[in-house]
């Protein structure tokens, strides 16, 4: 039997799915893609590549800010409360994050926003504001 090849984000370890679709190519998860496919127990091999969001001929202005499905993860918690409250502040952002430490949201709020994927403002001193980048919009993997 032939092993599958993955085409995997060498960026965001996204993963393209196999089925054509009339919106373009699909990426998800490579977890949520290994359950989809039931490839768990199945040896494949990995061809990298980049994802649209992540592709060097993409101009920035056309990438979408993607999130995982999780919602328990940090990443997935900022960016979908910045996109559902823009202007959110570092401390209402606190206890969004529940049970994260104010280090933990701090590191992933700075990484966030030099990878272009988060916009934080300072408003005045001390008190700073976040929204998703002008023209983007979040889109959950597999969307």
């Amino acid at each position: 039997m032939e092993m599958p090849v993955i085409a995997v984000c060498c960026v965001c370890k996204a993963v393209r799915e196999q089925e054509e679709s009339i919106h373009g190519d699909t990426w998800m998860p490579l977890d949520m893609y290994l359950d989809r496919h039931d490839l768990r127990e199945t040896n494949f091999q990995m061809a990298y590549t980049y994802c649209p969001d992540h592709d060097p001929s993409t101009p920035s202005s056309a990438r979408a800010v993607r999130y995982p499905d999780e919602p328990q993860t940090l990443r997935g918690k900022i960016l979908r409360a910045a996109a559902e409250e823009p202007g959110i502040d570092l401390e209402r952002l606190l206890s969004v994050c529940g049970s994260h430490t104010w280090n933990e949201v701090f590191m992933e709020v700075d990484r966030l926003s030099r990878s272009g994927e988060l916009r934080l403002d300072l408003v005045q001193t001390g008190v700073y504001q976040l929204s998703l980048p002008q023209g983007k919009e979040l889109v959950a993997y597999g969307k």
